[in-house]
């Protein structure tokens, strides 16, 4: 009976076999080393000291069936990639999707999600519960932040390098008081200005040597040879003390010059004067902008929320399930402080609005990224996406069956996009006056009266006691029996085409006969099962399930028109980049475009 891991200081043993005697226990691994299981097999966990918070409760997680003597059976089922039990770490591996695929189909779903944040006014893909507001926002923040700043191209190392040598400027103009020497550059305005400001000059002693400058000469003689000069006719607000010179005016010329020209007059103790300084105009570039100054408000923003989600993701201060979330928040934090200690934010100030419309913010490379990782944040901040815990399942115990059941919606979102155009999305929050309940399902409208649902539900009924008087069924309901929420539909002309999404593991039953958790073909419970939908669900023409394997099959219904019309199976398995096998989605495309052209005709 081997042991898988046993550690002294972890108090516990890891076995395939329930039969763990201590007496034969040898120190196997230690907590530093990651532990590897498989998804589909059994294994049993001893404690030999007091239980870690952190481990799960029964039937809760991996954690199955609780023995005496603090033996626990797990099993992983479809999860994949790294988790904890107690305080050592796992990496779980599963023979249907790795952990590369895994997280490459759920970069796939995050951009799918974005997508149809961005798409309407309405945020998509979002219910918002009144009495539980947000409670998987934490996730789905985790998630939006490693997919635009670890994952992405350009992802946050890039982004700072964008940024940083390619920084948005701008040419800043000022007037400021200059001293006479320290005047650089002299233009027409900065003259006129000067000339026309009595408290801009000083006396000058005889002799001088600013007297002998070029502009001194030049003021000296425009007065000497005005005609015409005319003192101040009202008295100065603040005369000088005796004794002391004050300009008198800058006055029209009469007959000594052109109309408009003005003249240097010399002081009422008839002492030359000499501009003391000018209003001078200095230009130069500046990072000052408010794009800076949103990135680097955003920057700081996201460093806070990288913190709170630390808090929030982690249940009573342990370590998260899958370790994973704790290293990526400490990389997007180290990243984000590094890029914020730039000397280039020294320069740029506080935020006080949010250039929205700026081209900036738009279009650049850098800027661009995070102010749509930005906007994005504002859409979700209140929101759950689609069913309560999904993300939670996603990215701690990193659940297959809920990813294969996002992924594959969001395909067949790419076949009907490729048909038809989309009009809107169908508002999923109630608009009650008295409060907001999430309605069933969400619904994205096509050209051609084309409707795609995502686990909706079709309300059933009561029954009947078989004495009940019988006066005929209304019809009213969606099913007449008990309710159904297929995953998948496709809806036209009061027609349904289902498809349900079934990624099963050991405990489900395995496709196929192999026991290493490969899938090669379906299971007739769950061709039973689109029986079922098509017999009881009104107006089913067709419906299908998804699985990852290999076969396919069609079996049409009585008097069955189209291949639509009928229950199957259908293969879908991801291959590289999270894209469909271009065989199984000719067939699903099939199926879907007949249905579609068949209520057309």
């Amino acid at each position: 009976m081997p042991i898988l891991f046993y550690s002294p200081e972890a108090h516990m043993a890891v076995a395939d076999d329930p039969r763990i005697p201590l007496d034969e226990v040898v120190e196997v691994m230690n907590l530093a080393e990651t532990l590897t299981l498989q998804d589909w097999r059994t294994y049993f966990v001893k404690f030999y000291g007091d239980i870690p918070d952190s481990f799960p409760s029964e039937k809760s997680l991996y954690n199955q069936r609780c023995f005496n003597d603090q033996l626990f059976e797990i099993s992983f089922r479809n999860a994949v990639g790294r988790t904890r039990i107690g305080p050592v770490c796992v990496r779980v591996e599963s023979k249907k999707i790795t952990e590369a695929l895994y997280e490459e189909m759920l970069s796939y779903i995050t951009d799918k999600f974005s997508n149809l944040v961005f798409s309407f006014a309405t945020p998509l893909g979002q219910n918002y519960r009144k009495e539980k507001a947000g409670k998987d926002i934490a996730y789905i923040e985790y998630l939006f932040f490693k997919k635009y700043l670890l994952d992405a191209k350009p992802n946050l190392d890039a982004i700072s390098a964008l940024i940083l040598a390619n920084p948005h400027i701008r040419l800043f103009r000022e007037f400021r008081h200059s001293s006479i020497d320290a005047v650089y550059n002299a233009n027409p305005a900065m003259l006129i200005n000067m000339f026309t400001a009595a408290d801009r000059f000083a006396p000058l002693k005889n002799g001088h040597p600013l007297l002998a400058t070029n502009l001194g000469q030049k003021i000296t003689n425009r007065t000497n040879t005005t005609p015409a000069f005319q003192p101040l006719t009202h008295p100065h607000p603040n005369p000088p003390p005796e004794g002391e010179g004050i300009l008198t005016s800058f006055l029209p010329l009469q007959g000594g010059g052109q109309e408009g020209d003005g003249v240097m007059c010399r002081s009422r103790t008839n002492r030359d004067l000499y501009p003391s300084e000018a209003i001078e105009e200095r230009k130069h570039l500046t990072v000052d902008t408010n794009e800076n100054r949103f990135v680097k408000y955003f920057l700081q923003t996201i460093l806070r929320r990288l913190h709170g989600l630390r808090d929030v993701l982690t249940s009573d201060k342990q370590s998260y399930l899958n370790p994973d979330i704790d290293e990526n928040l400490d990389t997007m934090t180290r990243k984000i402080a590094a890029f914020l200690a730039d000397p280039f934010w020294h320069d740029v100030g506080t935020m006080t609005f949010i250039p929205v419309s700026s081209q900036v913010l738009q279009r650049r490379e850098g800027y661009r990224q995070l102010f749509q990782l930005y906007s994005l944040l504002q859409l979700i901040t209140r929101c759950d996406f689609f069913n309560k815990g999904d993300f939670e399942n996603l990215l701690e115990t990193k659940d297959t069956p809920t990813l294969f059941e996002y992924w594959s919606f969001f395909v067949i979102k790419e076949v009907l996009d490729d048909l038809q155009k989309i009009k809107s999305c169908t508002g999923i929050v109630s608009d009650s006056p008295l409060g907001q309940a999430v309605e069933p399902g969400l619904c994205i409208k096509y050209e051609g009266g084309i409707s795609l649902w995502f686990n909706r539900t079709y309300s059933g009924t009561s029954g009947q006691e078989p004495g009940d008087s019988f006066k005929g069924h209304d019809g009213s309901t969606g099913s007449y029996s008990h309710n159904f929420r297929p995953d998948i539909v496709i809806e036209k002309s009061d027609k349904l085409l289902i498809f349900d999404a079934k990624f099963k593991g050991k405990r489900g039953g395995f496709y196929g006969e192999s026991d290493d958790g490969s899938s090669f073909s379906w299971k007739d419970e769950d061709i039973d099962k689109m029986h079922c939908y098509r017999e009881t669900i009104k107006g089913v023409t067709g419906a299908y399930i998804l699985y990852p394997g290999e076969s396919a099959v069609v079996y049409p219904a009585h008097n069955a028109a189209s291949r639509y019309e009928g229950v199957g199976a259908l293969p879908l398995i991801p291959e590289a980049g999270a894209r469909p096998v271009q065989r199984h989605i000719e067939s699903i495309e099939q199926i879907i475009s007949e249905f579609i052209k068949g209520l057309s005709g």
